[in-house]
């Protein structure tokens, strides 16, 4: 299994064509293992999706064998993402829901909070129940990584109170996000936060 350290090493959000260079030149000595292969092809049809090559992205993620649960549960995730992305959110949610599931199973905490936070923005009636549902497992680990989703997450929930003319929830959930964003984020993530 491939750290999710090292896989953040091999991305550039701002730049996708970037990071499907650098997973497919991935060094194989690095990744040998077969499992570790098909983790890199889940994030090159990430990179894909990025991209607007959807029908690329479906077409590896659809040759990738996912005999491991941790491929498995990535396959899942970003096939969901290029669904969402194309679109299809009502097609992309089972599977969100169910790469939670597989992630949680094998305590991968850091995908199983991704795979809810994208069920959130899926499913919007329901933001806050799938929010929750990641907020409680973030919780129940110390990982600094898994932790850094929490911005991701109080910010989530703000704008769905915002929505919703909540104005002093809504500031709760923000004044959240600084707080995690300062714990575990950049200056950056601050910034935007605050």
């Amino acid at each position: 299994m491939i750290s999710q350290e090292q896989l953040d090493e091999l991305w550039d959000f701002s730049d996708p064509h970037g990071p499907e260079q650098r997973l497919r030149n991935a060094d194989t000595n690095q990744f040998a293992l077969r499992a570790d292969r098909n983790e890199l092809a889940t994030q090159i049809a990430r990179a894909l999706g990025m991209q607007g090559r959807h029908s690329e992205a479906l077409d590896l993620l659809e040759r990738i064998d996912d005999d491991e649960p941790v491929v498995r549960a990535r396959v899942l995730l970003e096939r969901g993402r290029v669904l969402h992305a194309s679109g299809r959110p009502s097609q992309a949610l089972p599977l969100f829901q169910e790469a939670a599931r597989v992630a949680l199973d094998i305590g991968h905490h850091y995908l199983a909070v991704d795979s809810l936070r994208m069920a959130a923005l899926a499913d919007p009636r329901r933001a806050w129940e799938h929010t929750s549902d990641a907020l409680a497992v973030l919780y129940r680990t110390a990982a600094a990584r898994v932790r850094a989703w929490a911005i991701d997450l109080y910010t989530n929930l703000g704008r769905v109170l915002l929505d919703k003319g909540s104005h002093p929830g809504a500031y709760e959930q923000f004044r959240l996000a600084e707080d995690a964003a300062r714990a575990y984020g950049s200056e950056e993530q601050v910034h935007r936060a605050r």
